[in-house]
């Protein structure tokens, strides 16, 4: 998709990305209002989706079942996710454009891998493994449960709570590399693994 313009997906369509080739959105915005089961990035192959000055604005619901990346090969980029953002890749989706995500994101299998930085408020439920692995990551007032793994690989993740914040991961909570700032008032971290990086608590 390229040439400055918009598209936009409302029901009773669908947004389905798949084939084996890289996507590419150039000087261009996608935006996904459709709340259709069937909507879903499935790409195999050498099948990212590549950002130049792109951006991709999800309002509905979106599944992410490819192992592939959303990269930034130039220009200023950026995902929002202020819908339902599932992801269930088989091993490892990674989304290195910037990612704000103000609506729900849902780690059901897999990895998902943020890598692009980002400011969010929004909902992680996670029941495989959410790792942050580059960039610096805000979550300010977001709402973190789920019996899986929160892990933070070489970024740097500022939770930070103004009264509305929760984090209850009853998994893992993992530091690889990177720093987890830890500014949420009662968060209930069960299980902690520390491999190196910093944990700093009470910001």
């Amino acid at each position: 998709l390229t040439g400055g313009g918009t598209l936009t997906v409302n029901d009773p369509g669908s947004l389905i990305i798949s084939g084996v080739n890289t996507r590419t959105l150039n000087s261009f915005t996608l935006v996904n209002n459709s709340t259709s089961v069937s909507n879903l990035w499935s790409s195999s192959g050498v099948g990212d989706i590549d950002f130049n000055n792109g951006t991709f604005t999800n309002n509905g619901l979106f599944n992410i079942t490819a192992s592939r990346g959303m990269n930034s090969t130039g220009g200023t980029n950026l995902f929002t996710n202020a819908g339902t953002l599932i992801a269930n890749s088989t091993t490892i989706a990674t989304i290195a454009v910037p990612f704000d995500n103000t609506g729900t994101v849902d780690v059901q299998s897999g990895t998902l891998s943020l890598t692009g930085g980002g400011n969010s408020s929004g909902i992680y439920t996670v029941a495989s493994i959410l790792d942050f692995g580059a960039g610096t990551h805000t979550l300010t007032d977001s709402v973190i449960s789920g019996a899986g793994t929160f892990r933070v690989s070489g970024a740097t993740v500022n939770l930070m709570d103004t009264g509305a914040a929760s984090y209850t991961i009853t998994g893992l909570t993992e530091i690889t590399s990177g720093t987890l700032n830890l500014g949420y008032a009662g968060a209930l971290v069960t299980n902690l693994t520390i491999s190196g990086g910093s944990l700093v608590s009470g910001i």
